[in-house]
């Protein structure tokens, strides 16, 4: 130990060089630039993105086209569909004589569903009312 003194007195001590960071690596502070830099670069990218998908969806339109998924209950087989409805036959048993879905018969006579908009023109769709069960309250909306 006393040698270590010795030489430490003798030489000067220790010098510590001071800790450089390589320059292939970067600060906290520049990581995060960067990070910024490609979000903004990204979110530019979805506006453009979706810009242009709504110019093509408008010229379509324009053009006459119609977006989306073709019915699968045609317009010719709709009507006759729509007739049995209002006779009373049931959704189900419509799918299974057309070989469609429920959904897609749904669809075809969504207008008609009582629920949603009255049968004839001049009877006035029934007004449901809405019961809030809440502990110790009873609120009932018109």
């Amino acid at each position: 130990m006393q040698n270590a003194r010795r030489f430490l007195h003798q030489s000067g001590g220790v010098r510590l060089t001071p800790q450089r960071r390589s320059e292939r690596y970067l600060s906290g502070s520049e990581r995060e630039e960067i990070s910024r830099g490609i979000a903004a670069a990204g979110e530019l990218q979805r506006d453009l993105q979706r810009e242009l998908t709504y110019d093509g969806l408008r010229a379509a339109e324009a053009k006459g086209n119609k977006g989306g998924r073709r019915p699968v209950v045609t317009t010719a087989e709709a009507a006759a569909v729509r007739a049995a409805y209002l006779d009373g036959q049931s959704i189900a048993s419509l799918a299974r004589e057309h070989d469609v879905s429920r959904g897609a018969i749904r669809t075809a006579v969504a207008d008609l569903v009582p629920e949603h908009t009255a049968v004839h023109q001049h009877v006035p769709a029934p007004e449901l009312v809405v019961a809030l069960a809440i502990p110790g309250l009873l609120a009932t909306w018109p």
